[in-house]
């Protein structure tokens, strides 16, 4: 399974936070808001990603990331020149996705609760040509959205629609696609003057009935932390779910030991570059309980 993170852009609604620092590396709920799009690709099982940023910030993601081999995945890194939008950020996956299919997470999407890290596997193992998402929001006319039958048919789908059809519920940023994705991508890019988004990408699959669509649960948290009213949104909706469960929701470390990618011994050697903080406090607490005492990685 091929994942990739996109992680470009400008963050011009987080001004002036972002004129230094890309969107991506600010912090949420006490690790970098890039963790959590990551984390849920790890859940899932992905341990070959993508990271599609900018010239500019592409030495910040690798000193933060690195190859993945800390976590016992890998990561490479492409670099889109310009915020052209998504499907031509998803483009520079061409050659390194070599066919496969991949699960797309925009690095500013961030979800908790609700067993979305199963919805995420189930919709790969179901070998899509497209799946797209949808979560109930209160106003949509922010976010791009789809529109359903009863039955769950794709009647349209609208890009921040000023006038929302009753019943409209947003798209978030988490995609699958087939290899037929660059195709659409070469298509969707082909307008000079036009820059494509990721409604047209899933436009062009839904007109040829390639596209399906999966609802997310009423108890799935997500936020779109992408202005400084949703990513203090997002702080908050982390932070209630780990006072509820007295589980980080974002710990990379945790999560591939989990899954047997690292042993004890790795995790052991990371904690000191993680400090005396609550994150490596955290993964301590986590190793002295042992595999008996940790959660299945869900």
């Amino acid at each position: 399974m091929k994942g990739i993170l996109l992680a470009g852009g400008t963050g011009s609604r987080l001004h002036p936070l972002t004129l230094a620092v890309n969107k991506h590396l600010l912090p949420v709920a006490g690790t970098p808001m890039i963790f959590h799009p990551l984390a849920l690709l790890l859940r899932a099982g992905v341990r070959d990603l993508l990271v599609v940023t900018t010239p500019r910030d592409r030495p910040a993601f690798e000193q933060l990331l690195g190859d993945g081999g800390q976590w016992g995945v890998t990561i490479a890194y492409a670099e889109q020149q310009a915020p052209s939008g998504v499907p031509q950020a998803l483009g520079l996956a061409r050659t390194w996705s070599a066919g496969q299919p991949v699960v797309v997470a925009l690095g500013d999407n961030i979800f908790v609760g609700g067993g979305v890290t199963a919805v995420v596997r189930a919709a790969w193992q179901s070998h899509p040509d497209a799946r797209i998402f949808s979560y109930a929001v209160a106003d949509p006319r922010s976010y791009g959205v789809v529109i359903t039958t009863p039955q769950g048919g794709i009647v349209d789908l609208v890009e921040k629609p000023t006038d929302p059809a009753v019943g409209a519920r947003a798209v978030p940023g988490l995609y699958v696609y087939g290899a037929q994705v660059f195709a659409a991508i070469d298509e969707v890019c082909g307008h000079p003057g036009r820059q494509a988004d990721v409604t047209d990408l899933n436009r062009w699959f839904w007109t040829r009935g390639l596209l399906t669509v999966t609802p997310l649960a009423a108890d799935v948290g997500w936020c779109d932390a992408g202005t400084h009213e949703t990513l203090a949104q997002a702080v908050a909706m982390v932070e209630r779910a780990e006072a509820r469960t007295g589980r980080m929701v974002t710990c990379p470390e945790e999560i591939a030991w989990e899954h047997g990618w690292i042993s004890d011994a790795q995790v052991r050697q990371r904690l000191p570059n993680l400090g005396s903080g609550p994150y490596g406090e955290y993964l301590r607490r986590v190793l002295a309980k042992g595999r008996s005492g940790a959660a299945t990685v869900s």
